[in-house]
């Protein structure tokens, strides 16, 4: 993460999760009008040219996700020589796994809380085409 143009447009980052193709930080915005706004900055690697197809999905993934209220939204895209950078919606309440870690058990409220979203959510990406049903 040391591309002049992630440290112009982000500053502190910490990273705090790492996935299958890259690495997830929290960061801050260090201009506009969004100046210090907190992102989670996913970076990947520029692919080489068989793997852009995983890449190009989950940047068309994200842009889809940006217009429904339980999936985290893209903010910014770009890309350097050697790394792909999604700025994305930053939630500091972490993942469902953290927070189950974190408190042990949920509330009968808050477990049908969470599985309404989930439910919600994973309906919306059948009926824009992300995923599909299996018989």
């Amino acid at each position: 993460m040391k591309e002049v143009l992630v440290r112009r447009f982000m500053k502190s980052p910490t990273s705090f999760s790492t996935f299958g193709f890259g690495k997830v930080y929290m960061t801050q915005k260090n201009c506009g009008m969004d100046n210090n706004t907190v992102y989670a900055m996913k970076i990947m690697d520029v692919p080489i040219e068989g793997d852009r197809d995983k890449y190009q999905r989950e940047c068309y993934v994200h842009q889809l996700c940006c217009q429904f209220p339980f999936l985290v939204a893209l903010c910014y895209t770009f890309q350097t020589k050697s790394k792909i950078c999604l700025a994305l919606d930053y939630y500091p309440g972490g993942d469902l796994y953290h927070l189950l870690r974190y408190w042990g058990k949920f509330t009968e409220t808050a477990a049908r809380l969470y599985l309404a979203e989930i439910g919600l959510a994973v309906e919306y990406l059948h009926q824009i085409g992300v995923i599909q049903k299996i018989y």
